[in-house]
């Protein structure tokens, strides 16, 4: 979508690493912060698909490879340093945590200082109510309902509740909340809140990437002076598009115009 990108992280020194940090400079993203640890292995997340000749090939498992442990603590220690260098080039942040060891308190302590001047967007899978004092956070509905601790199934639960539980606990500006086909509930206080409709067809080819893209289009969107709700809609018409493609895939700016041309103008 045009934005330069910045990666903070760790691999391993492994052929997965170095096929990963080749792509990554195929793609033109700037890996200065990117370090290597002997004892770290690169994070791999291997899709079984299965399919006869003439049908769309379905995934039918996952096997993912990853890190049993942090990495060192010379290695996290640059790159807090690479991020307290750099915060002054850039206008925003996600903090991407999967749950391999590599957002610790100190991190999570820069980018609350960081987003008292620029958005700061925490994806977590496993600890999204631990990221405090954020522009905003973007747990997909189980992730939403695991960190309020709502035990109960989805069917009998207001989703509104929950996000208002989310932002008391994290004292975010928002919690964005993603809903698959259903769009994204955007909650800012008990009166300002709204469901963001989701757009495109339901017939997807592949879910891969999809939050990532979404969760990339939201922080690039309020970077760029996009309120909340502005940047949910284009996020979900970025999303629209990547699940129409196979594997891990990007949205490009024509693709987003010709969504929001689409969708978006008719309402």
């Amino acid at each position: 979508l045009g934005a330069k990108v910045r990666l903070f992280g760790v691999i391993g020194e492994d052929t997965i690493g170095t096929r990963l940090q080749e792509q990554l400079v195929k793609c033109a993203i700037d890996t200065s912060g990117v370090y290597c640890d002997s004892k770290y292995g690169t994070v791999r997340k291997t899709r079984i698909l299965a399919g006869g000749t003439h049908t769309l090939a379905q995934q039918v498992m996952r096997v993912d490879y990853e890190p049993s442990k942090p990495p060192c603590r010379e290695i996290m220690a640059k790159i807090e340093e690479d991020i307290a260098k750099a915060d002054g080039e850039i206008d925003g942040w996600i903090i991407s945590d999967y749950g391999y060891h590599l957002i610790d308190e100190a991190i999570g302590r820069m980018m609350q200082k960081v987003a008292k001047n620029k958005p700061v967007l925490a994806d977590s899978r496993y600890h999204i109510g631990q990221f405090t004092d954020l522009t905003a956070i973007k747990p997909n509905e189980q992730e939403a309902l695991d960190a309020a601790e709502i035990k109960t199934g989805r069917s009998k639960v207001d989703i509104v509740n929950v996000a208002e539980k989310l932002k008391s606990q994290t004292r975010s500006q928002a919690v964005i909340v993603t809903l698959g086909n259903q769009g994204m509930l955007v909650y800012r206080d008990k009166q300002d809140y709204k469901l963001v409709p989701a757009v495109g067809t339901d017939k997807i080819i592949d879910l891969t990437g999809a939050g990532d893209t979404a969760g990339s289009t939201l922080i690039l969107s309020l970077a760029a002076g996009a309120d909340f709700y502005q940047a949910a809609e284009l996020a979900n018409c970025a999303g629209s598009v990547v699940v129409m493609k196979y594997g891990c895939a990007c949205c490009y700016p024509q693709e987003l115009m010709d969504v929001i041309d689409e969708y978006v103008g008719k309402s």
